[in-house]
């Protein structure tokens, strides 16, 4: 297909340039009927780590603070610029900073591995382990799941 062959939907279409693409993520990038510079729709991931962002009422700037990232490199994965498949580090990163699912964000992001998901599956939560030991009051339990999640950023696993 050539560059000006455009599949239009309205005014928006996708451009797909045969054998140009050094994409191996699959995303589609959307384009303008007009002419004007295409856009790129939000990935799984970049569309997961906005709505974490947002139901936590967190700020691309703080998010990528804790994270340690760059605030445009947030903004990059939320609307799709940056690719799909972000750094493991990075998504790690990212959930933690949001008290999400770590596994959740790394299969968003195709870095799941098989081990993971073994992993993932089988370990059972920091917190019902501490809530259910009988040799611990309520407050000391308290305490240990909330340093724990201040240590970590997130829910606890054990």
């Amino acid at each position: 297909m050539e560059a000006d062959e455009v599949a239009s939907a309205g005014t928006e279409g996708v451009i797909a340039l045969a054998g140009e693409s050094d994409r191996d993520d699959g995303e589609a990038i959307r384009g303008h009927a007009d002419g004007s510079a295409p856009e790129r729709a939000p990935t799984p991931f970049g569309s997961l780590v906005r709505s974490w962002r947002r139901r936590q009422r967190m700020s691309q700037k703080r998010l990528a603070s804790l994270a340690n990232v760059s605030p445009g490199y947030v903004a990059l994965i939320e609307n799709g610029s940056r690719g799909k498949r972000p750094s493991r580090d990075v998504v790690i990163g990212l959930a933690q900073a949001l008290a999400a699912p770590v596994d959740e964000f790394l299969r968003a992001a195709g870095r799941l591995t098989v081990i993971d998901e073994a992993v993932y599956a089988e370990v059972p939560r920091f917190d019902a382990v501490v809530r259910s030991d009988p040799l611990l009051r309520a407050e000391q339990k308290r305490i240990l799941i909330d340093i724990y999640r201040s240590w970590v950023g997130r829910e606890a696993t054990v």
